[in-house]
């Protein structure tokens, strides 16, 4: 299959229905402390677990709590342009130690107008492959020629500006998605790796461009910057 071909339904299922403080980077003067770092160690299933975000942050409804993504190993194909579609399906390269999913909804930002709940896929990993999945999904990205999926919408990947001072590296784009007689909708992706952990929250528009597309980013970076305060510090 030649690469952003086709699309597994695994990625169609989710990315149908997808679709958050700051980590410093530690210089400090005048008595300030440098923010402890996201630990670079590989963290168990349990301790992962323990980790992700359940209901206690504030703004955000969480529907059930953290599990397994659902279509993660399963069959149905390869998911379109490599990590570019693989994020939204649990099936990234290189592959994580553990992972979990968790779902939700924001409700303090009044401008949010979402086709279904977001989402945040938050990965254990190595600290080499963490590393690895955000170079992996660069160059997918670069590569991903428009495709069509498995419900016949034509798509393609437009990379955006990634976020600014959130975790160690950080890659955002959107999946613009349309067929004929039906408006785009865009599904924005943002990926961001502190330490060892990488998460990548989604969740998708009703529609496309930069005014539907602006206050769903928003609320992926404010899930990704509560995720990032509830991971073990190093230090």
């Amino acid at each position: 299959m030649k690469r952003g071909a086709g699309v597994g339904r695994a990625v169609v299922a989710v990315a149908a229905s997808v679709g958050v403080g700051v980590l410093a980077s530690g210089c400090g003067g005048d008595g300030a402390q440098a923010v402890p770092k996201v630990t670079h160690r590989t963290l168990t299933k349990a301790e992962l677990s323990d980790a992700v975000l359940s209901g206690s942050v504030k703004g955000f409804r969480f529907l059930g709590g953290a599990q397994e993504p659902p279509v993660a190993g399963a069959g149905g194909g390869t998911p379109a342009c490599g990590n570019t579609g693989g994020v939204l399906a649990g099936r990234i390269r290189p592959e994580a130690e553990a992972q979990l999913l968790v779902t939700g909804t924001d409700e303090r930002e009044p401008r949010l107008v979402q086709t279904g709940p977001s989402h945040l896929l938050v990965q254990a990993h190595r600290q080499a492959t963490a590393r690895a999945v955000l170079d992996t999904l660069r160059t997918d990205l670069k590569d991903c020629a428009p495709f069509t999926s498995a419900d016949h919408e034509r798509t393609k990947a437009v990379r955006d500006p990634a976020p600014a001072e959130l975790g160690d590296g950080a890659v955002a784009y959107r999946l613009v998605a349309g067929k004929p007689g039906v408006r785009p909708h865009d599904t924005v992706v943002v990926v961001v790796r502190a330490g060892s952990v990488v998460m990548a929250a989604s969740g998708s528009a009703v529609a496309s461009g930069r005014d539907a597309v602006k206050p769903v980013r928003a609320s992926l970076e404010r899930l990704v910057r509560a995720q990032i305060d509830r991971l073990p510090k190093d230090g």
